[in-house]
């Protein structure tokens, strides 16, 4: 097959799922191009993209002048070939009266450049996020591709919507015969409720490749410096300030363990002082972004993840993160939080420890419990081991992918 990914951002280092598809599907033989809409956020990127040659296989469209009169320059430019390869699809990207600011500002017509320079033989258009869904279905509405089109629905693009919001962006895509796929049941009951097709909505997770992530159980003993994680970024969502309200409530008890912070964002020099206002800045250590090897290395190491994640002040919610997969694959205890999709990933009590958002002592008991009780902190990271291997598998869930694909092009 030949199939095209419709995404954000390329690489991206804190969307490992894209990448773990895209190298997944071309270890099963698939010829895959990547087209970014955005630019890369990250200066840290995965050694995959490299092994694979991908940078050769990733389109990218000419820069939007933040300059207006240099935008219609540079528009204007490409607008010959266009007119002659799309002239459909370019005057429609151009209508301000049905698509608003988003042809005034030339930003439709601008994704269709990388079309002029690309082969549009591919047997399944794939779409990262709903928003990159939506652009999609434009362009087989307007005639630039004729392939079936995949949506991976994930959270923040649903969660912060109302119903009727929710129903304005996504209806004409929701009617459509594209195939959606939601990574949680939560998120599959919210398309429903806005109108999705029950026979063409269906859950599909994103996973890790427990094959690549070595199960190494550690045990917490007396005189040990307890090793505490988190691998996200600095944002509202993470829920990191009550993570670290929690280890100020237990460095008096508990006075051999750091916490370590992996990942950047808005929230750092907020962070920063807290931990100085707590009076923890020597127990918790900000590492900034990090490499897919050293977050693995710092897993080795780790004792407990934790995964404090909370609805932010604008609605928006994690999907499943990813990290959490990796963390429990590895065999670490993770405590996180009744939060959007993560009970289905983790049972609590069974194959992780789950609190209450914003739940401080919350978090602080269910570390507590995780060390002072070896075998139930034992049980858990084989029982976490055990859910990821079952239903997170990223090679099954590329195998179960790539059924789909073919059920597509059959219809």
């Amino acid at each position: 097959m030949k199939i095209l990914f419709v995404v954000e951002h390329f690489p991206c280092v804190s969307e490992t799922f894209v990448l773990n598809q895209v190298t997944g599907l071309i270890d099963r033989g698939h010829e895959v191009e990547v087209y970014p809409i955005g630019k890369p956020v990250s200066p840290v990127v995965h050694p995959d993209f490299e092994q694979y040659r991908l940078q050769e296989h990733t389109w990218f469209k000419p820069e939007i002048p933040a300059n207006k009169l240099h935008r219609l320059l540079r528009a204007l430019k490409f607008l010959p070939r266009c007119l002659m390869c799309f002239p459909r699809a370019t005057l429609q990207s151009l209508n301000v009266f049905r698509y608003g600011l988003s042809a005034a500002n030339l930003y439709l017509y601008y994704t269709l450049l990388p079309f002029l320079d690309h082969s549009l033989d591919f047997d399944i258009i794939h779409c990262h996020f709903g928003d990159k869904g939506v652009l999609a279905r434009l362009w087989k509405d307007w005639g630039v591709i004729r392939s079936p089109v995949t949506v991976v629905f994930h959270a923040h693009e649903i969660a912060s919507l109302s119903d009727e919001q929710g129903r304005a962006v996504y209806g004409r895509l929701l009617a459509s015969d594209a195939l959606l796929m939601p990574i949680s049941q939560l998120w599959r009951e919210r398309l429903l409720s806005w109108g999705a097709r029950p026979d063409r909505t269906l859950v599909h997770r994103m996973g890790v490749d427990c094959e690549q992530i070595r199960f190494a159980p550690k045990s917490v003993t007396a005189g040990v410096t307890v090793q505490l994680l988190s691998v996200s970024r600095l944002t509202e969502m993470k829920g990191l300030e009550f993570a670290i309200r929690a280890v100020a409530q237990l460095k008096p008890r508990f006075p051999n363990f750091r916490y370590t912070v992996a990942g950047d964002g808005p929230l750092k020099q907020y962070l920063d002082r807290l931990t100085a206002e707590l009076g923890v800045s020597n127990v918790v250590d900000f590492v900034g972004p990090q490499s897919q090897d050293k977050v693995r290395k710092l897993l080795r190491e780790a004792h407990i993840f934790l995964c404090p994640s909370v609805i932010d002040s604008s609605g928006c919610m994690e999907g499943i993160p990813v990290a959490l997969m990796e963390t429990m694959a590895a065999g670490v205890p993770a405590v996180a939080t009744f939060h959007s999709g993560i009970p289905e990933l983790i049972n609590d009590g069974v194959s992780g420890l789950l609190v209450a958002e914003r739940d401080v002592n919350g978090l602080a008991s269910a570390i507590e419990k995780l060390i002072n009780n070896p075998e139930h902190y034992a049980a858990i990271a084989k029982n976490g081991r055990a859910k990821v291997e079952c239903e997170f598998n990223i090679r099954k869930l590329n195998e179960q992918l790539e059924r789909l694909f073919t059920g597509e092009m059959k219809t």
